[in-house]
């Protein structure tokens, strides 16, 4: 993972590679609002294994939160936007790495037990519609996980 290479100067110009994650403290204005910023790189749309590394993009923001104790975090939709995937696209690939997250994080319920778990996810999003389809997206990914489970018990 980059982050090990991160220097501590964020200003320094280091760049991460698509799919990874790296946390630094915050900086600037956002020091009076955040105790750290996790930076991701999301993949273009349409590029080769876009899917995949957008869902890495999260689940290792998700692990640095953890490691670090995070509690909260605040996410756009990431791949939308610049990177140019529509919103639809990338809701259901947020839905998907995040509920997949829940599912296999192996020290969760050590987390909880310690009270350090991340407790909130908030996403940042611009307009109704989008948070409408990202909604939808994740009641279809809860939808399969349950499924997937009641399938996996019996």
């Amino acid at each position: 993972m980059c982050a090990q290479d991160m220097p501590a100067d964020p200003s320094s110009g280091y760049r991460c590679a698509v799919g990874h994650a790296i946390l630094t403290p915050a900086y600037g204005e956002l020091i009076h609002s955040f105790d750290a910023v996790i930076h991701t790189v999301p993949p273009f749309f349409g590029s080769v294994a876009w899917r995949t590394k957008l869902q890495a993009c999260y689940q290792r923001s998700l692990e640095l939160a953890e490691a670090h104790k995070l509690r909260i975090i605040a996410t756009p939709l990431l791949g939308c936007g610049a990177r140019g995937a529509p919103a639809k696209e990338g809701a259901q690939v947020a839905a998907e790495a995040l509920c997949s997250w829940d599912m296999t994080s192996r020290s969760l319920p050590r987390t909880i037990a310690n009270n350090t778990a991340l407790s909130v996810l908030r996403f940042a999003l611009q307009q109704e519609p989008i948070a409408q389809t990202l909604v939808y997206a994740f009641d279809r990914a809860l939808a399969r996980v349950s499924e997937e489970s009641m399938t996996f018990e019996q």
